[in-house]
C-alpha cells in the first residue's frame, strides 16, 4: 500500500491529503488507493475529504481511552470528536455534490409533468400498471350499505 504527498498539491489526492492533515512522512492515515478510490466513485475533492474523515473518524470511534498509572493517558475520543467534526464541515461544504455523486442515489418522482406521462405511456418496455384506470368508476348501485363506518 503506497503513501505519499507533494506539498505543491499536484493532484488531488494531494489535496486531499492536506485537508486531512495527513501529510506524513512518518505515519499515514490513509493510503493513496483509499483516497483514490473515494475520488474514482465521482466524489469531487471537498466531498472525498468528508468521506475520508468520516471513514477515520469511524476507525478512532472503535478505540477506547485509557491512563497509565495517572500521568499518561491517551484519548482517542479526541481524534473522534476532531474527525467527525472535520467530515461534517466537508460533508457540508460538498453537499450540493453529495445528490450527483454516484455515491448517493437521487430520488425520483415520475409523471409530475403531462409531457412525462405521455413519454412514459409511449414506451413499449414499459410494464403496464397493476390498477387499471377507471377501475373503480362503477355507477351501478349495489343496494348494500357500508357497516364499516
Amino acid at each position: 500500500m503506497a503513501c505519499g504527498y507533494n506539498p505543491t498539491l499536484a493532484t488531488d489526492k494531494d489535496k486531499v491529503r492536506f485537508n486531512l492533515g495527513d501529510v506524513g512522512p512518518q505515519t499515514w492515515l490513509l493510503t493513496d488507493e483509499e483516497i483514490g478510490a473515494l475520488l474514482a466513485s465521482g466524489a469531487s475533492v471537498t466531498l472525498s475529504t468528508g468521506l475520508a474523515a468520516q471513514s477515520l473518524a469511524a476507525r478512532y470511534a472503535q478505540v477506547v481511552d485509557h491512563s497509565i498509572g495517572g500521568d499518561i493517558s491517551v484519548s482517542a475520543g479526541q481524534l473522534f470528536d476532531h474527525y467527525s467534526k472535520l467530515a461534517t464541515l466537508y460533508i457540508e461544504r460538498g453537499g450540493g455534490e453529495w445528490a450527483v455523486s454516484s455515491l448517493a442515489i437521487a430520488p425520483f418522482a415520475g409523471g409530475i409533468s403531462q409531457a412525462d406521462v405521455d413519454t412514459r405511456n409511449q414506451d413499449p418496455d414499459r410494464v403496464p400498471p397493476l390498477l387499471p384506470q377507471g377501475q373503480f368508476d362503477s355507477t351501478e348501485v349495489t343496494g348494500q350499505e357500508d357497516t364499516n363506518r
